[in-house]
């Protein structure tokens, strides 16, 4: 891993409020109903997701982010096509919000695919973004090629690659890469950035 990127992680570890939850969904499988799920990682800020199913199909979750100031994040997913192996389908969304700066929601399809221990997923997110300007954001953010000085409400893309490696029926660790498509980007909000989590599924 070169220093540049290294560089890019920590700097939007410490100056990514004006974002949407980086961390989401890490299979189109749901949990099932009564099944719990915590995951912990980084994504490439510090985070922790506690889900539980509903039913056979639909899932709940809140998730905190600690970005400059902590986001919380409370969402949904609705398997179409649900299948413990082989091919699956879902749709996900949610609400977000932190106590300073950045509030919105996000929704997208994800598709993943489980061979035994190994799963492989790929998910769209399409984020919407509410920011409330202050003192505190004079500076230049790290990803937008635009100062955020001015209440403003926008929105980007969000692509994710990712694999999961199953260890045991309840643990696992994540693994994946994900880029934001974002109009008024920076040259560091062009980077691939990197992720890596502990599932536990009880």
């Amino acid at each position: 891993m070169n220093s540049k990127l290294l560089l890019l992680i920590f700097v939007i570890t410490l100056s990514s409020c004006s974002l949407a939850p980086v961390v989401s969904e890490k299979t189109a499988r749901s949990l099932g109903g009564g099944n719990w799920e915590t995951n912990v990682g980084l994504s490439p800020a510090l985070n922790l997701t506690v889900g539980r199913g509903f039913g056979d199909n639909f899932d709940l979750h809140v998730s905190v982010e600690s970005q400059i100031v902590s986001l919380v994040d409370v969402g949904a997913k609705y398997a179409i096509l649900n299948n413990r192996e082989g091919l699956s389908l879902a749709v996900f969304g949610g609400a977000f919000s932190d106590v300073a700066n950045s509030s919105g929601y996000y929704a997208g399809p994800i598709l993943s695919y489980k061979s035994g221990w190994f799963e492989l997923y790929t998910l769209s997110k399409y984020n919407n973004v509410t920011w409330k300007a202050d003192e505190s954001t004079e500076n230049d953010d790290s990803v937008f090629d635009f100062k955020l000085t001015e209440d403003q409400t926008f929105n980007y893309w969000q692509a994710v690659v990712g694999m999961n490696l199953w260890f045991a029926d309840g643990f696992g660790i994540n693994v994946n890469g994900k880029k934001l498509f974002i109009e008024n980007s920076s040259e560091d909000g062009d980077e691939l950035i990197p992720s890596l989590h502990f599932l536990f599924r009880y």
